[in-house]
């Protein structure tokens, strides 16, 4: 069974050309569950931070741990990007450090 987050769609006169169209996350019920409650959403493989940039996003704080140095600048780097464009709706943040790597602090 195919993730409900993924689609393939027809390529007609493209010959030997496939791709997969991501549309985001869609529930698989139809109930009425309300609003999540708020969360921590663990990412124990960070890579370049997307799962804990989604849960910014949604209103949950993502914790992402990546053991690689160059993911863990590339994560912090495109998390600083996407969080300075989104409107803030608190009035004060807690400002904490973001990635640790095998020699300490990469990133704060």
């Amino acid at each position: 069974m195919e993730s409900p987050a993924a689609m393939e769609l027809p390529t007609a006169g493209q010959p030997a050309c496939a791709f997969t169209l991501t549309i985001g996350w869609r529930p698989t019920c139809e109930c009425e569950a309300g609003e999540p409650a708020p969360c921590v959403v663990l990412d124990p493989f960070g890579g370049s931070g997307t799962t804990a940039m989604v849960a910014g996003r949604l209103g949950r704080l993502g914790v992402a741990i990546e053991l690689n140095r160059n993911y863990c600048r590339m994560a912090s780097e495109r998390l600083a990007a996407d969080v300075a464009k989104q409107p803030r709706h608190v009035s004060t943040t807690l400002s904490l450090p973001m990635l640790y790597g095998p020699g300490g602090l990469v990133a704060d």
